[in-house]
């Protein structure tokens, strides 16, 4: 058994799994110990049967970090290092928001599970591409998903991001969808934004609600 496993996870269990989340995110602050602990772990992959090609992007592995765990940027230079074959940065959001009230996880110790309803608290647009431009010495690549509630909002997120990233996310599944009874019209909102983003560089990857064929009843 590890010292993680033996020590350190069951220190962490006796927290609440917001403030645990906060320590990671605390801990990963400081990029110089990732590397260093990098330098004598085999965190790097370097095998040929992985390597591959998403959206114009070459990657060392396909397995990556999705969205939501480094919502504000700030944590790149560690998780660079720890393996990953590229990171996802965002949602960013156009305007700083507070997300929602606390606790917002809760652990479920005997099926080694969380219920996530984070949302999408941010910092904002203008905090997060400060964070990308000032990204040096970078290892894996990073795409940057972002989030918005209007095509105009999403449109001038891309354009932002654009420069620092090597390919960006538009995440269609909107927390704050329309009131009840009411149709988020998904398609429509998808056709502005590729007009409005016509004179965009990087490759672009949509992600749309799992169920896009059948009429759905969007609620707060």
């Amino acid at each position: 058994m590890s010292v993680y496993e033996s020590l350190v996870r069951p220190a962490l269990f006796t927290l609440p799994p917001d403030l645990t989340h906060a320590i990671g995110h605390l801990a990963l602050r400081a990029t110089l110990p990732w590397r260093m602990l990098a330098a004598v772990t085999a965190f790097d992959v370097d095998d040929p049967v992985l390597k591959t090609t998403f959206a114009g992007v070459d990657l060392a592995s396909p397995v990556g970090l999705a969205a939501g765990f480094d919502k504000d940027c700030e944590l790149i230079g560690a998780l660079s290092v720890l393996g990953f074959g590229f990171l996802t940065v965002g949602s960013i959001m156009p305007q700083p928001r507070p997300g929602p009230p606390f606790p917002r996880l809760v652990r479920y110790t005997e099926t080694e599970s969380l219920a996530d309803s984070m949302g999408l608290p941010s910092r904002g647009r203008d905090y997060c591409v400060e964070r990308l431009a000032q990204l040096g010495g970078r290892r894996v690549p990073v795409f940057a998903n972002i989030g918005g509630f209007s095509a105009e909002e999403i449109a001038a997120s891309l354009f932002a991001v654009e420069p620092h990233v090597d390919a960006i996310e538009i995440s269609l599944m909107c927390p704050n969808m329309p009131r009840a009874g009411e149709r988020f019209d998904d398609i429509g909102l998808l056709r502005d934004i590729l007009t409005r983003t016509q004179g965009r560089r990087k490759r672009t990857i949509v992600r749309v609600p799992n169920d896009t064929a059948a009429p759905t009843t969007w609620r707060n």
